[in-house]
């Protein structure tokens, strides 16, 4: 190849990861693959094509513009947008056969304006665009109130610009699903469904199960299941015990662009923050933070136990401890990553692998969903 780095996605792991996932949710219940952010940094548009040719009920992503590329790309599966969209994207949705979330009554009004501004002119005739409802149970982001749900189902249904298809919501802590957060949301949510089912609505698509759930709580399957970090071959927390026998599809490859022979006492990268202790050789790799190398999220410790448990990693990191070192590997050899990773270059120690030479090919942990999208991505299999 003549990139210098370049990630293999495994479409054998990607379908056998949905096959799992399939096997697990029951032939009754449809599978909904979540393609979104880029399909977690494998590339939207071919994942979303391998899971339409396995059988996927229906494709999930965040934004209308991901779905609008999805149906550029030649997608025909149904495409559910989770977050809001803006007024003048409803009529588009309703031409390109979008199902849109109906997140709030401002979000519904929103939609509907979108619609009505679209049918004013005499040239339109939109198809009904089909609607999910999202219930808030306790995520705290999107979601109408339990008891918002049946007035916006009766909106819809009123209007002939709009189609009623499902109904869903989100568990932030499917990982517990013997916790009181995760029974407080399945009671709210079931709630909303009776109370969806006594006014009428009763042949609705339900679905409540991401990831976690499914491993967790095989009652929540229902109609459909939305699932993402699975059918990448990484595994959620989950209390249910035994996990599957995922595959990962994922591969980052870097050349070996120079090796440097340095003395000790020599400073490496910025800051000159790592000094040799002796003789070294350095090898040099065509990746930085601005491909994903030791991107991390930052997030605020929930509680004195995570914060206590943040610091420390922070504080070994700081002193350079070996166990809390980043490695990279040469035909499964580890060699450390030394020194400040740089935008686009990361220098590595391979002064125990003489064999290591320009050219020599590492394999480099990445952060998928930090992985620049202008990275190719060469689909093996």
């Amino acid at each position: 190849m003549t990139e210098s780095h370049w990630i293999e996605i495994s479409e054998k792991a990607l379908i056998h990861n949905y096959q799992l996932v399939k096997g697990r949710a029951g032939a009754n219940c449809g599978v909904l693959a979540v393609v979104k952010a880029n399909a977690y940094g494998l590339g939207m548009e071919a994942c979303a094509k391998i899971f339409e040719a396995q059988g996927a009920a229906m494709l999930g992503v965040t934004s209308f513009e991901e779905a609008s590329a999805l149906r550029k790309a030649g997608l025909a599966l149904p495409i559910l947008i989770f977050g809001p969209i803006l007024a003048e994207q409803a009529p588009l949705a309703a031409v390109m056969d979008l199902t849109v979330t109906v997140t709030s009554p401002g979000a519904l009004d929103r939609i509907l304006e979108g619609i009505a501004g679209a049918e004013a002119s005499p040239l339109n005739s939109l198809p009904p665009l089909q609607v999910h409802l999202k219930i808030e149970t306790g995520m705290g982001r999107f979601g109408l109130w339990p008891s918002e749900a049946v007035p916006a189902a009766q909106t819809i249904a009123a209007h002939p610009g709009l189609k009623l298809m499902g109904v869903y919501t989100h568990f932030a802590t499917a990982s517990v699903s013997k916790g009181p957060y995760f029974q407080q949301q399945r009671i709210r949510f079931q709630e909303a469904l009776q109370a969806l089912s006594e006014a009428g609505f009763k042949d609705l698509v339900r679905h409540c199960a991401n990831s976690a759930a499914l491993l967790a709580c095989r009652d929540c399957c229902l109609d459909m299941v939305r699932i993402g970090t699975l059918l990448y071959g990484q595994k959620p927390a989950s209390d249910s015990g035994a996990m599957p026998a995922l595959q990962d599809p994922w591969k980052f490859q870097a050349k070996v662009l120079e090796i440097r022979e340095l003395p000790a006492n020599h400073g490496v990268g910025y800051g000159a923050t790592y000094v040799t202790k002796g003789p070294t050789r350095v090898a040099v790799l065509p990746a930085g933070y601005s491909e994903g190398v030791q991107m991390e999220p930052v997030q605020h410790p929930a509680g004195f136990t995570a914060g206590l448990k943040a610091t420390l990693k922070l504080w070994l990191r700081c002193f350079k401890a070996e166990s809390q070192a980043c490695h990279v590997f040469f035909e499964g050899q580890a060699a450390p990553v030394i020194g400040k990773v740089g935008m686009q270059l990361t220098m590595v120690d391979v002064t125990h692998l003489p064999q290591v030479q320009v050219g020599s090919l590492a394999r480099v942990p990445l952060r998928r969903t930090a992985a620049d999208s202008g990275i190719p991505r060469i689909y093996t299999d």
